[in-house]
């Protein structure tokens, strides 16, 4: 476990909130507080996760550092989400999350 690791474990047990889950300008939408936001969709949370991390621009390296996980892991979730929505490349993904309401924009 890196020191970054160990920090976030012990923020978690103190009940402070952990940074990596910070919301820079768009977060997961929560409705009916669901345990799997995209149910209807098929994404899981840690995909909806990924997903906003794409809409704020952020490369796959850099959501691999933010979530930690591997950048192959990140490439997964990025491959997933968008055969379950069935887009192309990720332009038209950031769209249709937008579209759809998978993300809010809180600026």
């Amino acid at each position: 476990m890196t020191p970054k690791q160990r920090g976030n474990a012990e923020s978690r047990r103190l009940g402070e909130p952990n940074p990596a889950k910070e919301v820079t300008g768009f977060q997961v939408a929560r409705k009916n507080n669901d345990s799997r936001i995209g149910r209807d969709r098929g994404l899981t949370l840690r995909e909806l996760e990924v997903l906003r991390l794409i809409v704020d621009g952020k490369s796959n390296v850099e959501i691999a550092f933010e979530l930690g996980l591997s950048r192959n892991t990140v490439a997964v979730h990025r491959s997933n989400i968008m055969k379950t929505i069935g887009v192309h490349n990720t332009a038209r993904l950031v769209v249709h999350a937008i579209r759809e309401g998978l993300v809010e924009n809180l600026t």
